[in-house]
């Protein structure tokens, strides 16, 4: 959990999903099929904590099945699940989900990066036109929010 979360801060979500994915991919023996990246970089604690689900198999597999959802509906039936197997959602397990959606919508919109500094918030496309948003607050709810209304809001 902790050591998870710092994991997670150092290196950013995309690449903590991504070789968590290679890793699985690598120990079944499969290759990892190529896909458009979105590299979300935003200062948050975002993870499937272990004080949620303690075991550690369970959580990389939904780690698994949630870095492969390719739309919302399918975060939704997974959270669903997870509130149906172990309760109401904790904060950090949230703000994952949160992330999840945020991946998923930014690629659909041909966003790459998804950045921030401070409550400063930076959303750059494929075609390199970039957008400045500004947050409320440090929060990382905050944070979530602005990108979601954001992404939502520009189909």
């Amino acid at each position: 959990g902790e050591a998870q979360s710092g994991h997670l801060k150092n290196i950013g979500y995309s690449l903590y999903l991504k070789m968590l994915e290679d890793a699985i991919n690598s120990l079944l023996g499969k290759t990892p099929i190529a896909s458009r990246e979105v590299d979300i970089k935003l200062s948050m604690s975002a993870f499937i904590s272990d004080t949620y689900i303690s075991e550690d198999r369970v959580r990389l597999e939904l780690y698994r099945r949630l870095s492969r959802c390719g739309s919302i509906h399918d975060v939704l039936e997974i959270e669903e699940e997870m509130v149906d197997r172990f309760g109401k959602i904790d904060v950090p397990t949230k703000q994952f989900l949160q992330l999840i959606e945020i991946k998923i919508l930014a690629t659909q919109r041909a966003i790459v990066l998804i950045s921030n500094y401070g409550q400063n918030i930076s959303i750059k496309y494929e075609d390199e036109k970039k957008v400045t948003l500004q947050s409320r607050s440090r929060d990382d709810d905050d944070l979530i929010a602005t990108v979601l209304t954001y992404l939502r809001s520009h189909a």
